[in-house]
């Protein structure tokens, strides 16, 4: 699939200076507005820093290099840049320039959640409803999927659909749902383990089809591509389990729902 998407604007960077840890790239005359970026980044603008990250990642003007990559999104991710933090959360969590490690992929991604970051929600619940370096917890999953579905972030909304729809089963069993959960809509797609989303205290997720119908109708909605294929199906399978009056109320819900503001 292709790369995340982009969320800051100035996309633009050059070889950074050796006090960064990354060797000097030889370059020909730079236009003014590169050597400026670059002088930025190097002062410690953390907007400048997430711009040259997203620069080496995608390799624009630049040879790419996850590793090159990685250090100036921390950099700016140590200043408390959201975009920054989820973008190393992402690098941990695929290993791209740095070890692969989840326990730090939670960690960045929770540092940028926690600053209403949906993207980096949408990831964080999906770790929980996988267990993927945290002990599976169905309710923490909900809790970060719903502060993302609530920004309008439709594969989250596609996510709770699911989650409620199955109750304790992830979406993984059925062949026409999305493979994983919590990636976002242009990240690489892993398989789902099928685990329970239960935390260790046996916690579950209870099935509510209201609900899941209501996410569903919001992500086929919001949603492009597989998101919005996998949700219209999704719907067609829950209306076979739910009363006239039941899919009244989730319609009701559905059209009656407002966004919450999106945090940048």
């Amino acid at each position: 699939m292709p790369e995340l998407r982009m969320r800051v604007i100035a996309l633009v960077a050059i070889a950074v200076a050796a006090s960064t840890g990354i060797g000097e790239a030889p370059a020909p005359v730079l236009p003014p507005e590169l050597v400026d970026l670059h002088a930025q980044a190097r002062q410690g603008e953390a907007e400048a820093q997430a711009s040259l990250g997203f620069r080496y990642r995608r390799g624009e003007g630049v040879l790419q290099d996850d590793a090159a990559a990685a250090t100036w999104f921390r950099a700016a991710a140590e200043q408390g840049h959201a975009a920054a933090q989820f973008n190393l959360g992402f690098h941990y969590r695929e290993g791209r320039g740095v070890p692969q490690d989840d326990g730090r992929a939670i960690r960045w991604y929770r540092r940028a959640a926690e600053q209403g970051d949906a993207d980096a929600q949408n990831n964080l619940a999906g770790m929980y409803a996988r267990g993927d370096g945290v002990a599976p917890n169905g309710p923490e999953a909900v809790r970060w999927w719903t502060l993302a579905a609530e920004q309008r972030h439709a594969l989250a909304q596609y996510n709770l659909g699911f989650m409620y729809g199955d109750g304790l089963d992830l979406p993984g069993s059925h062949a026409e749902a999305l493979p994983a959960y919590g990636l976002a809509a242009s990240d690489p797609a892993t398989p789902a383990d099928g685990s329970s989303p239960a935390d260790a205290e046996g916690r579950t997720v209870p099935q509510d089809y209201v609900r899941a119908y209501m996410w569903l109708i919001l992500a086929s909605r919001h949603g492009t591509g597989a998101v919005r294929d996998g949700a219209l199906r999704g719907r067609t399978r829950a209306e076979r389990n739910m009363t006239p009056a039941e899919l009244a109320e989730a319609r009701r819900r559905a059209r009656e729902w407002r966004p919450a503001p999106a945090i940048r």
